[in-house]
């Protein structure tokens, strides 16, 4: 009779502490949880906080990504073993899968969160996939010096060893494409890549792992189930019509039925092509401002010409003209639309849609000391203004600039979500905030923006505006670009701030929002400051 046969861990050693790293495992996946209850009331309480108190509680985003690095890291070297190294890549693998629940759940749109908007999540969603990418690479590291070190390469190629190479080299994947110079110009193909290996990473990462992930792998399967479960419930199939406005700007309308009774001014929609085409799942999404307000008979979208159409070509892949709509998703509080009493509204190029819903909102609730500036480059664009009921108080100053065309080979088809449209000079200081707007106007991008904590920018450099003939009631056309300082002191000098109800709202490109927020900050620290600006 043969003698007894060994079993292999599938890891050399991992039999032994491996009670240990399953605590671990909890206890992280118990420490994001509470990290998330935190993240949701500082949410609440921000707003409500002094300004000079506020980095206190809502610090940035530098080192709320340094606090989860240093958590990775001492979770990896806790408890180490006479094993040295081994011990610290089994440990690293344990963190790696144990932050996924948490990576995952940042992704959900909208965030279930309370007080907590989608675009708040995003940024922290992507640089804590970087950490978790990281300390998994660490994990394969360790383990292939070991491997190398006691001459066991050929274990590499054993079945849950392999499932874990295989892992690794998805979640390096989705890291690498989510950088920047890659994303902007494939965001399709990121995006194609994204949800598939999402799901193959828990599942291959949950049979590769020791025993002891089933509550881990069981919410990482529940969040994205549940994603997918609220956009069907949650999206409609409709037609579009569209009316153009000039070759590059127009307006999509929607039927009033796609939105619920009531939504949140100036809240976005997101576009798709008919959920019944499999493709579309592995297809981005398109976010669009509604302009318009919950009390038309419409949904009303300004957009700018992109390569994803709504009715695609009769020899397009995704057949049918009908689109599929989710939302609304919310990105500004309405406590702004019941207290304010004063408000300056600062727009650029398509951001307008952001601005004019702000805009009807407020004075639909009775608010009347209301003033919108919007920056365009061409006067042709006039005609948004009237289609969009804002008539009263406007300043325009055209630009008129020419500039850059976009690369031939870039793709128009990513997703306005991810990272923020501040481009930089060779010397690396950030471009003229309408030089930026200038550039995001010819390019067409998306009419998309994000809820965000912003640090002051280079003040824009304007040249003398020369008001031109007024052809509409309410609104003055100005020739180059409005001086940001002046227009805010302007707008405010002749009334009292009133503390916490005088309010600046700018939507665009980040160096214009900047902008606007650093001369708010200047003009009074009684003036509350939201910005929305232009991301991808």
């Amino acid at each position: 009779m043969d003698g007894p046969t060994l079993l292999h861990a599938r890891h050399e050693g991992h039999a032994h502490g491996n009670s240990n790293n399953v605590k671990t495992g909890y206890i992280i996946f118990a420490c994001t949880f509470l990290a998330m209850c935190l993240f949701s009331i500082k949410n609440s309480i921000v707003p409500r906080v002094p300004r000079r108190y506020r980095r206190l509680v809502n610090p940035p985003l530098c080192v709320t990504i340094t606090v989860w690095c240093t958590f990775a890291l001492v979770f990896s070297l806790s408890h180490l073993r006479p094993d040295g190294f081994v011990g610290i890549a089994k440990r690293a693998g344990r963190v790696c899968y144990a932050m996924l629940p948490l990576v995952l759940f940042l992704g959900l749109r909208p965030s279930p969160l309370p007080n907590t908007f989608y675009l708040q999540t995003v940024h922290l969603h992507k640089w804590v996939s970087r950490v978790v990418v990281l300390v998994g690479l660490i994990h394969g590291i360790l383990y292939f010096i070991f491997f190398v070190q006691n001459d066991r390469i050929p274990r590499l190629f054993k079945f849950y060893n392999f499932l874990g190479v295989i892992t690794l080299f998805m979640m390096l994947a989705l890291g690498l494409t989510s950088l920047k110079p890659f994303r902007r110009r494939f965001y399709t193909w990121f995006y194609r890549l994204h949800y598939p290996f999402a799901w193959l990473t828990v599942i291959l990462g949950c049979i590769h792992a020791r025993p002891g992930t089933n509550l881990l792998t069981f919410w990482c399967v529940a969040i994205l189930i549940g994603q997918i479960v609220y956009r069907v419930s949650t999206s409609k199939t409709t037609n579009i019509e569209e009316h153009a406005i000039t070759h590059n700007l127009k307006f999509a309308i929607l039927p009033r039925s796609v939105m619920p009774e009531y939504f949140p001014v100036g809240s976005h929609l997101r576009v798709s092509h008919s959920l019944r085409n499999p493709l579309t799942w592995i297809s981005p999404t398109h976010p669009y401002t509604i302009a318009s307000h919950p009390s038309d008979s419409e949904v009303r979208l300004l957009v700018r010409e992109t390569k994803f159409k709504f009715a695609p070509s009769p020899n397009s892949s995704f057949g049918s003209g009908q689109v599929s709509v989710s939302g609304p998703y919310s990105s500004i509080d309405d406590t702004m639309f019941n207290t304010a009493h004063q408000v300056l509204i600062i727009t650029g190029g398509a951001g307008l849609s952001f601005g004019a819903a702000v805009y009807r909102g407020l004075k639909i609730n009775g608010i009347n000391e209301v003033k919108l500036i919007w920056i365009v480059k061409a006067k042709s664009e006039l005609s948004a203004l009237q289609m969009l009921g804002v008539d009263s108080n406007v300043s325009v100053f055209v630009t008129g600039r020419a500039s850059k065309n976009r690369s031939a080979t870039a793709d128009d088809d990513f997703d306005l979500e991810l990272e923020d449209l501040l481009e930089e000079d060779n010397d690396g200081t950030a471009k003229d905030a309408f030089e930026l707007l200038s550039e995001a106007e010819e390019e067409g991008f998306d009419d998309f923006v994000s809820s965000a904590t912003l640090t002051p920018g280079e003040a824009a450099t304007s040249s003398t505006s020369i008001k031109d003939k007024n052809e509409l009631s309410g609104i003055s056309i100005h020739k180059g670009r409005p001086v940001l300082s002046t227009e805010i002191k302007e707008f405010f000098s002749d009334a009292e701030i009133a503390a916490g109800n005088s309010w600046v709202v700018a939507c665009g490109p980040e160096g214009l929002v900047n902008d606007a927020k650093k001369w708010t900050e200047k003009q009074s620290t009684d003036l509350i400051f939201h910005g929305e600006k232009y991301v991808m």
